[in-house]
Order: C-alpha cells, then sequence, then structure tokens
C-alpha cells in the first residue's frame, strides 16, 4: 500500500500555535476564498478554518473553504468529517500535475533543509507514482477556472512534499500566505522568497 493511501495523525490540532493562528485570521480577516492544499481527513487545519469561520459567520457572511487533497481514503474521510458545513468545498486530486514535480537531480542540500537525501528520493518516487493512479492533476487552476477566482484571500500551502514551490508559483499574490514546514523541501524555498518580497510582512513564525 503506498503511504498516502494511509491516513495519518494531523499536527495541526487545538492548542497547537498555527492551529490558533488560523482560527483568529478565520475569525477577524474578511475572507472570502480560502485554500486549504493537503487537508488530510479534516481534523487538523481544515477544523481551525471551521472553527474560526463559524465565529465569524454569526456577524457576517462568509465565504468559501477549498479543501484539497490528493490521498483516496484522506479525501473520503475529509467529506465525512466537514460534511455539515456548506462553506466546506472538498476536492479530491493533486494540485500540480506530475510533470511539474522535481527530479531527484533537483534535490539538493539547499533546498531539502532537514530532510535526509536518500528518505526524500524515496518519498518523491511514491509520490510521482502515487499521481500515476489516476489522480486529476492541476486541481487549484481547475477550482480558479471553474469558480472565476482571480486570487484567494487566503491560502495553507501543506501539501506534498515536493509540491511547495509549484503550489506558490499557482496562488502568488494572495492576501495571506500560510507555509507549514518551512524547513524542509516543501515551504523552505517558499518561506524565503517571501521574506525577499517587499509586497509580502511577516506576521508570525515559528518554525
Amino acid at each position: 500500500m503506498s503511504p498516502c493511501e494511509q491516513i495519518i495523525q494531523p499536527e495541526v490540532v487545538p492548542g497547537d500555535g498555527f492551529f490558533e493562528a488560523i482560527v483568529r485570521l478565520a475569525e477577524h480577516e474578511n475572507l472570502n476564498n480560502i485554500l486549504e492544499i493537503g487537508s488530510g481527513d479534516g481534523r487538523g487545519s481544515t477544523q481551525a478554518w471551521i472553527q474560526g469561520l463559524n465565529a465569524r459567520r454569526r456577524l457576517n457572511p462568509v465565504g468559501n473553504l477549498w479543501c484539497l487533497e490528493v490521498s483516496r481514503p484522506r479525501y473520503e474521510s475529509l467529506v465525512r468529517n466537514s460534511g455539515a458545513y456548506w462553506f466546506v468545498r472538498c476536492v479530491h486530486g493533486s494540485s500540480i500535475y506530475v510533470e511539474e514535480m522535481p527530479w531527484p537531480q533537483d534535490l539538493t542540500a539547499e533546498n531539502l533543509g532537514r530532510l535526509d537525501p536518500e528518505i526524500a528520493k524515496g518519498w518523491l518516487r511514491q509520490d510521482r507514482e502515487y499521481l500515476q493512479t489516476g489522480i486529476e492533476g492541476g486541481c487549484i487552476a481547475k477550482i480558479r477556472r471553474m469558480f472565476d477566482i482571480c486570487t484567494f484571500d487566503a491560502v495553507l500551502i501543506d501539501g506534498g512534499e515536493f509540491n511547495g514551490p509549484r503550489e506558490l508559483d499557482e496562488v502568488y499574490g494572495a492576501k495571506w500566505l500560510l507555509l507549514d514546514d518551512i524547513l524542509n523541501f516543501k515551504n523552505l524555498q517558499n518561506h524565503k522568497r517571501l521574506a525577499a518580497d517587499c509586497s509580502y510582512s511577516l506576521f508570525a513564525s515559528d518554525p
């Protein structure tokens, strides 16, 4: 069984600083279209978005929370765990196409961060193989096209380990960009890229 077919425990949970930051953002900012990349089974950061949006909608209308998950069993659980909330829209598929993923030779000490190179290459091979089992790709562009979304108000990048840089390309310009795993390949370069862009300001960080 591919690791992508396994249900994994969420890391962003109540009491965690990242969880609470998401709740505050969703509750106090006017966010019409939120994209969560890598929703898992919906018990982690998805619940933080839901909690914040639920608190805000007592006073103001809320927009859509787009939850993108590539794993089939995690997606099925995501639908069950968030189905009670009309503003949650679950999408099964990959944020990018397999052709857009890096190759083993693209994994360097500079962009891998804390990841062991050999372990990273194994993960990359597994991810590539999984996307070639009939998983739909390019889902960020599909969501934007189908629902006429020019720019997302907030995006959480916490999907596949090797998709992060390409995902940021797809959502650049969003008002809020939230990055998980900024010390690994997923968001290491993304964090540096945003830090160097004067049009973005760092609101909170906890490496």
